[in-house]
C-alpha cells in the first residue's frame, strides 16, 4: 500500500540558531513519505545559507526564498506548493519527536479533515518539561462536526488554538479556500477557528507529536495569551 505524502510547511525568518535542529528532527522521522517546504521570508541572518547547505543531503527538502512578506503569506506560499495529501505546519524554532508523523498519519483512515496532536512545552536551556498546550479532548475519538459542535468543545473543554501540530487534509484546505489573512494580528488563531468551522470530522491523539521550545517562560506566557476574534465565518 502506498504511503500518504505529508507536506510539512515551515516559514523561516532569522532562525539560524534553531532551523537545523528542526530539519534534523524531520529527516529522522520513522515515517518517510514526506516533503518539507521551507519558506525563507527575507531572513537577514545566515538562515538561508544554512538551510541551502543542509538540504543538499536529502531530496525531501525544498527551499523557497522571498522578500520579507510575513508569516501569513509564507504559509500561503507553502500551501500553494504542497503536493502532499496532508499538510503539517511547523515553526522554525521548534521540532518534533521521531515518531510524530507516524502517530498522526495512523489516524488518517478515519475520514477526519483535521488530526490533532499533543504539544509538549520544553525549556530550551535545559530540556526540562514546562507543561503542555491545552489538549482537553478525547483520545482517538472521531468528532462529528456537522453541527459545528466541536467549536463548543474547544471553548468549554480547552484546546490550543494554534495551527502547528495539526495534520490537515490538503483537499480540505484548498476546497474551502482556507488561506491565511495578510497583516492580521494573531492570524493563526483566526485560521484555526476557520478550519474548525469548516471541518466535518476531527480526531486527536494524546501522544506527544510536537515540541514547542520555550526560550523563556515569560515569553511563552505572553505569546500564548487568549485572544478574541470577531469575524463572520
Amino acid at each position: 500500500m502506498t504511503e500518504k505524502l505529508v507536506s510539512i510547511i515551515i516559514p523561516c525568518f532569522n532562525a539560524e540558531s534553531y532551523i537545523l535542529n528542526l530539519l534534523k528532527s524531520i529527516e529522522n522521522q520513522t515515517y518517510k513519505n514526506l516533503e518539507c517546504i521551507i519558506i525563507n521570508d527575507g531572513s537577514t541572518d545566515k538562515s538561508e545559507e544554512k538551510i541551502a547547505a543542509y538540504i543538499t543531503k536529502n531530496k525531501i527538502f525544498k527551499l523557497i526564498s522571498q522578500e520579507n512578506k510575513g508569516i501569513s503569506i509564507s504559509r500561503n506560499v507553502g500551501i500553494q506548493n504542497a503536493n502532499g495529501e496532508f499538510i503539517l505546519f511547523m515553526d522554525a524554532d521548534d521540532n518534533i519527536p521521531f515518531d510524530a508523523i507516524q502517530n498522526l498519519i495512523n489516524l488518517t483512515d478515519t475520514e477526519a479533515d483535521i488530526i490533532i496532536g499533543k504539544t509538549q512545552i520544553t525549556d530550551i536551556s535545559n530540556n526540562s518539561i514546562l507543561g503542555y498546550l491545552a489538549h482537553n479532548i478525547q483520545n482517538n475519538f472521531l468528532y462529528d462536526n456537522n453541527n459545528k459542535s466541536f467549536l463548543k468543545v474547544v471553548i468549554e473543554e480547552g484546546l490550543s488554538c494554534v495551527v502547528m501540530n495539526k495534520l490537515y487534509k490538503t483537499s480540505f484546505i484548498k476546497n474551502n479556500n482556507l488561506l491565511f489573512e495578510e497583516k492580521t494580528l494573531h492570524e493563526d488563531e483566526l485560521w484555526f477557528f476557520e478550519t474548525i468551522f469548516h471541518a466535518k470530522k476531527i480526531i486527536a491523539t494524546n501522544k506527544i507529536t510536537y515540541f514547542y521550545l520555550s526560550k523563556n517562560l515569560s515569553y511563552f506566557t505572553n505569546k500564548r495569551k487568549p485572544v478574541y476574534i470577531k469575524k463572520n465565518l
